[in-house]
């Protein structure tokens, strides 16, 4: 559900902001989000086709300073060539996205740690830890957003600190 809302919110971005008008096409995955039993039935595709390339989406519900990207999954978009769409906030009033090429994956691949995220995050899988303010992040109004090194520090672990104050340059 929240993928499906970040692809509407994103292709509706593309029209606004640059006219792009060929639709976001899914790539024969199923989305349901249903359990899978059998592993073989699993895959690592991209979900999504934008303008013949692959794009996966991620998201996450509210403002996080950390991401975890699972390692096994960004290997496989290096290798299908596909983008990454991640929406930070989906479920806010004013969510961001960033939006990965293939050689920022291979970037991140190269340069950052592989962790384990706590609390069962992405099934206790191991990943790459990466933080919101190493990317540039917008709005699907056209604003930028800034996550500053100051926010990911206050922020991080703290459960009492709900309500994410941002600086928005125009």
């Amino acid at each position: 559900m929240r993928e499906q809302k970040a692809i509407q919110l994103f292709q509706d971005y593309l029209y606004w902001q640059h006219g792009w008008i060929e639709p976001i096409k899914e790539n024969g995955i199923d989305m349901s989000g249903a359990f899978i039993e059998h592993t073989e039935e699993v895959t690592t595709q991209a979900d999504y086709v934008l303008g013949g390339m692959p794009l996966e989406v991620k998201t996450c519900p509210n403002h996080t300073p950390i991401i975890y990207l699972k390692v096994e999954q960004v290997s496989s978009y290096i290798k299908q060539g596909a983008s990454l769409l991640f929406v930070n906030g989906i479920e806010t009033f004013e969510p961001a996205f960033t939006l990965l090429s293939a050689n920022d994956l291979k970037e991140i691949a190269r340069t950052h740690r592989k962790a384990f995220p706590r609390n069962g995050v992405n099934g206790g899988k191991i990943c790459f830890e990466t933080f919101t303010h190493e990317f540039g992040w917008s709005t699907f109004e056209g604003r930028k957003k800034h996550y500053g090194r100051r926010w990911n520090c206050a922020n991080r672990g703290n459960a009492v600190r709900k309500r994410y104050h941002w600086k928005n340059s125009y």
